[in-house]
């Protein structure tokens, strides 16, 4: 099946966007958070915007982000990275490869309860984009606009990360990125 199908049934889905509060989507696209953790499976896999609500999350998650990264490699002053600082906008984009119950292949996994949640979503293949873009979001997959396609597609026409991300007609929703 192609990225960017439903698993039900097979039909086009159209780019999908995640609100994901900081330091939670700095994390994912610049330090190698390949996991999501979210309570809710979804059957969207493909290009993943990733958007960065007005609001933070609490000081605990910075603290957790640190003792992550220091347990694994460390990034020095990653704080002061103004990517951080972004609220309010469309920040990058990443793959949406797969949703999970029990991964255990990465630090940023939690462990699940006796239901299985969190789903794990696993990522790859994060793209920062260079320019902001200031974007309202909302809870769950929510769609960005043509516009926002467009914009991101512009952004991201010369990242080879991108271009080699999704071969077809999805990159059309992108305005054509990869022509």
């Amino acid at each position: 099946m192609k990225p960017g199908r439903n698993a039900r049934d097979g039909r086009d889905m159209r780019i999908q966007a995640l609100s994901v509060k900081q330091p939670w989507a700095y994390a994912i696209l610049r330090l190698g958070k390949n996991v999501e953790n979210r309570t809710w499976w979804t059957p969207y896999r493909g290009d993943l915007v990733i958007h960065a609500p007005k609001t933070r999350d609490d000081r605990h998650s910075y603290h957790a982000i640190r003792e992550i990264m220091q347990a694994g490699m460390g990034i020095p002053a990653w704080h002061e990275d103004e990517l951080l600082q972004e609220l309010g906008a469309i920040v990058g984009v990443v793959e949406l490869v797969d949703v999970v119950q029990r991964h255990q292949g990465s630090r940023w996994a939690e462990t699940p309860d006796r239901l299985g949640r969190p789903y794990h979503w696993l990522l790859r293949n994060p793209r920062v984009l260079p320019e902001p873009i200031p974007a309202r979001g909302f809870q769950g997959l929510w769609e960005p606009t043509v516009d926002d396609l467009r914009e991101i597609g512009r952004q991201l026409a010369g990242d080879r990360k991108h271009i080699g991300a999704r071969q077809g007609p999805q990159l059309s929703l992108f305005g054509g990125a990869a022509r």
